[in-house]
């Protein structure tokens, strides 16, 4: 009968430590980078809301040419999708609100004022509740 001999640590397997410790690694990791993503994620919402403002404002102008005016508050901006100076459906915000529209603004008492509430949906805020203007 042959004996079989085991040599060295090739033919040992690992050990319960050293999964853990590898486990524990891959967690780290994987921390760090859904922070960065995530913070790279509403960085990318912000901007779309900012992009989306502008997008608005071309309209508005184009509406102005038009109309020698702005549309009312009532009117708001379904007023740009109707008369075909925006394509599409209204759009709504990237957290999935309504952008607000007044004229004329409180911080633009000559024009309009369009804002996203942010993140949280409502008025005021800061850092990631932040509201979006023109």
């Amino acid at each position: 009968m042959r004996e079989r001999q085991w040599r060295g640590s090739a033919a040992r397997g690992m050990t319960l430590i050293e999964i853990m410790v590898v486990v524990a690694i891959l967690g780290m990791i994987a921390a760090v980078v859904g922070v960065a993503v995530m913070g790279r994620f509403q960085e990318a919402k912000v901007q779309t809301a900012q992009l989306d403002i502008k997008g608005f404002g071309d309209g508005l102008r184009l509406f102005k040419l038009k109309h020698s005016r702005f549309p009312t508050t009532a009117e708001g901006l379904a007023a740009l999708y109707q008369e075909g100076f925006l394509e599409g459906e209204q759009k709504k915000d990237p957290w999935g609100n309504d952008y607000v529209y007044v004229q004329p603004g409180q911080k633009h008492p000559d024009t309009y004022d369009i804002m996203s509430y942010g993140a949280d949906g409502k008025p005021g805020g800061d850092g990631e509740d932040a509201d979006i203007t023109n």
